[in-house]
């Protein structure tokens, strides 16, 4: 296995899944909300296959509500 390029993915995808949302669900609310994301970049994020950038984490951390660290391991 390739080493992953995010530790976050994870938790990204249980704060989607916790909120009952499909990656193309997530991606048009975040799109409705000024942020341009695919389902497909969701994807990489959550498999760990796509790097994370800081505005990525922002507008996550913005929809679910959370701090930007609680999208991190402890």
């Amino acid at each position: 296995m390739n080493k992953p390029k995010n530790c976050t993915g994870p938790i990204i995808q249980r704060y989607r899944e916790a909120a009952g949302l499909s990656r193309t669900a997530l991606a048009k609310a975040l799109r409705e909300q000024g942020f341009i994301i695919t389902p497909r970049r969701i994807k990489g994020i959550e498999e760990q296959t796509a790097y994370v950038f800081v505005n990525d984490l922002v507008a996550f951390a913005r929809f679910f509500k959370v701090r930007i660290a609680d999208l991190f391991d402890e």
